[in-house]
């Protein structure tokens, strides 16, 4: 075995592979913009039928209730309440300030009895996706409410898949599953939005690549039928990990490991 440490862009071989294998994952997926490596190592290197392990994954969505967290993000803007600090009148901020504290993602394990609706999920697969896939991501969605609430945000997840010959397993961050050092990502909305039963919230994600290796998002949630929409967009490279203090259920325990694609509905 040869050892390379080299960039993929520069590195040549005299001869295509069978398979790769890489972790290319961060956090909602494609932070830290390492599957775009992932591609252009497969372009390159890869045989005609050969093999990616990861070879898919899904991005996770679904809309969440935590009104804690909503009013802790809030208080930790009330410094900017001031109106006579050494004189100085600080109040002007204070709009400004919320909505810095509110472009933060939210990277911790949290707890999916929060979930307003079941998650939907967008797919990627590795074998076939071009660079610009990664790079400009735009996903259309809707979400049917199960029970009253208040939308205070989306958590975002992702489970990989990889495809061998006679079975296929999935590594899961689902906040129903282990946790792992990616946890999931929390996006909140600075406008909740209050829902009941049976109600269909449209939303839209997307993600853009920019030049500090990392992607601008933007989420956008509606309700139809009453015409209201909120808006977040977030600064992915400046996020706050937290340990909520929710720890995964012993009455859910597995090993932690891979399992098999039939039971991807149930992560």
């Amino acid at each position: 075995m040869e050892v390379c440490v080299e960039d993929i862009n520069d590195k040549e071989l005299e001869k295509s592979v069978d398979v790769i294998v890489s972790e290319p994952l961060g956090t909602i997926l494609f932070n830290e913009r390492m599957l775009e490596s992932y591609v252009i190592a497969r372009d390159k290197f890869l045989k005609p039928g050969g093999k990616m392990y990861p070879s898919e994954a899904f991005l996770c969505v679904a809309p969440f209730y935590d009104e804690r967290l909503y009013n802790e993000q809030l208080n930790k803007t009330i410094f900017w309440n001031n109106i006579s600090f050494y004189g100085i009148n600080l109040n002007a901020l204070k709009n400004q300030a919320v909505a810095e504290k509110f472009r933060q993602p939210i990277i911790e394990s949290y707890d999916p009895q929060t979930n307003l609706a079941a998650d939907v999920r967008y797919k990627v697969d590795f074998l076939t996706c071009k660079l610009i896939d990664l790079q400009h991501i735009n996903f259309d969605f809707s979400f049917d409410i199960s029970r009253v609430g208040i939308i205070h945000g989306v958590g975002v997840w992702f489970n990989a898949c990889f495809s061998g010959s006679e079975t296929t397993l999935v590594l899961s961050t689902s906040p129903f599953s282990p946790p792992t050092h990616w946890y999931q990502t929390r996006f909140l909305l600075l406008q909740p939005i209050a829902v009941n039963p049976g109600q269909s919230v449209k939303g839209n994600i997307t993600m853009n690549a920019n030049e500090e290796q990392t992607l601008d998002v933007k989420v956008t949630l509606t309700l139809p039928e009453l015409n209201i929409t909120s808006t977040g967009e977030y600064d992915v490279k400046d996020p706050e990990y937290r340990w909520g203090g929710f720890s995964y259920g012993t009455q859910n325990q597995t090993n932690y490991q891979c399992v098999p694609i039939s039971h991807l509905s149930l992560l």
